[in-house]
This record gives structure tokens, sequence and C-alpha cells, in this order.
């Protein structure tokens, strides 16, 4: 989608380094690094980040134009169309109507996957995605900072599809929940990059999903339910893979497995991963208060 190395300029807008952002834990190990960015793990629960991140001016210089180029340049549009029909079903488990609010919602791709019954609203961080979604789909996209914007509302689903990972800070995120669900309501991941899989620790780097200007933490299940308090209940949780458009069995095991023997060996590895099981994360939660 983009050279890393074009955006070397970035590495001016570091910020400084911070404590693990679940536990708080100053106790941090080197375990990836991409260009001027490195992932740290916490010793006491095993939380990875990329630590230091950008700040939020440098961050902004990416996003600028990650919407339009997304837009211009993306060979796995199919397979994600795909892709969110899976996650949607995964939701519907859960809840078939109501109202939902979808963060990080860009042109209202993933909610127009959903059909009358529901009252479809996003946020996102530009008048392109609310543009969009509008003329495209028809849907309500607010143009704010999520952890900031004035809703009028409060809704039965929060969904974030790919999004949460993103954030420099995704505690203010999740603070804001219980003033935005109803009670009862649901909180909803999916297309997350979790940090516990098999993939990340063999590839490390080449890992496709370490991508570590947008991708800035590694979550597992346990550590957003952390974060989310006794109010919160996980109620669904889901690692697809054979399911999805992105499956190559064959070739994603003998992937691993060649790198499991260089990594065994001392030999470098030179080529990315491809799709493995349990590289990435559907998680539901019940706002309980």
């Amino acid at each position: 989608m983009y050279s890393f190395e074009d955006y070397s300029f970035l590495e001016g807008f570091l910020d400084e380094k911070k404590n693990c952002i679940v536990c708080d834990s100053s106790q941090l190990e080197f375990y990836a690094r991409k260009g001027f960015l490195t992932a740290l793990k916490c010793k006491q629960c095993g939380m990875i980040s990329v630590n230091p991140y950008l700040t939020e001016e440098g961050a902004n210089l990416f996003y600028k134009k990650y919407f339009s180029m997304r837009k211009t340049s993306d060979p796995m549009k199919k397979f994600r169309s795909q892709q969110y029909e899976y996650d949607r079903d995964f939701m519907l488990n859960q809840i078939d109507s109501g109202s939902i609010l979808d963060i990080g919602s860009s042109g209202g791709y993933f909610l127009s996957n959903f059909d009358s019954q529901w009252e479809k609203y996003g946020i996102d961080l530009t008048e392109d995605c609310a543009m969009e979604a509008n003329d495209k789909f028809g849907i309500k996209v607010f143009v704010g900072d999520v952890t900031k914007y004035d809703f009028k509302m409060k809704f039965d689903v929060i969904s974030m599809r790919g999004v949460i990972e993103h954030f420099i800070d995704p505690r203010l995120v999740i603070k804001r929940l219980p003033s935005l669900l109803k009670p009862g309501g649901y909180f909803f991941i999916s297309a997350t990059p979790t940090g516990n899989n098999l993939a990340f620790e063999i590839f490390r780097e080449k890992w496709r999903l370490f991508t570590p200007l947008e991708h800035v933490h590694f979550f597992c299940s346990h550590h957003i339910s952390t974060m989310l308090g006794q109010s919160f209940e996980l109620v669904s949780l889901d690692y697809p893979y054979i399911e999805t458009p992105y499956s190559r069995y064959d070739e994603d095991i003998i992937s691993i497995s060649k790198a499991m023997n260089q990594k065994a060996n001392g030999v470098p590895i030179d080529v990315p991963s491809l799709s493995f099981p349990g590289a990435m994360m559907n998680a539901m939660w019940k706002y309980v208060p």
C-alpha cells in the first residue's frame, strides 16, 4: 500500500518511550523493528506495542493521505468485501438489529453490509470519508475525534473493524464506551491483529501485519478485557482463518514450517509471512453496568 521508506521523515516526530498501555509496567523488551520504529513486549503482561511511536502531529501527517491512498491502491479490496460479510455475521450471532456506531468507518464500506434493521452511523477524521459514505451508501458519518465528539444518542453496538490497533492511546476510546453504549449493548472488534500468534513470534519484522506506521498495538483478548474493566463481559471470540478468503492453507503451512526451520538454525528469514491461523481476532463484549 505504501513504501515505509517514503515516510522516513517522520523519524523526526517520534514521541517519548511510554510504559505498557495495559498494566503500566516499565519492564519492556525488544520484539521487532522496521525502519525507525521498534515494537517492545511487556515482560509483565505480554502486550506488544510500537514504542516509542509518533507524536499526534506525526500520526496526522501519516494519515493525511491514508484514506485517498487506500481508495486508489487496494489490491485486497475484493477479499476485504468478502471478509466484511463474515465479520458482520459473527456480530449478528449476538445482536441482529438496533443502532450501530462504527469507529474509523472510512467510507462506510463495512456498515453498508448491514440491512435496514440497523440504524447505521460512522465516525472518522476526514470529510472525504463522510462524503463517500453518504454519496455511495446514504450512511451518516460524523467527522471528528471519537474521544471528544459530542454524540446526542447512545448505541446498541460500537464497532471497530481493523481500527483499535491504530490508535496511539486506545485507552482514551475505551474510556468513552460507557457513555456511548446503552446498557446491555455490545463492543465489537474485528480484523484485529493479535500479539500472541505463531506467525508474529516466528517472522517478527517480516510478519505481514507488522506495519508499524499504522498498526501500533498488538492485543490479545485478555488485554482488551483488562482495559475494559468489570463492566464488560467477553461473550464471543473468534480467530477467523480457514473460512476467510485470505487462507491458502497448504502454502501457509509450508511457509511457516520453512521459517521455523530457518529460525532454529539461525538463518535470517528473508520473505514475508503469508496468512496463518490465530493472526486475526474478532471479539465482542457486552456492557453490563
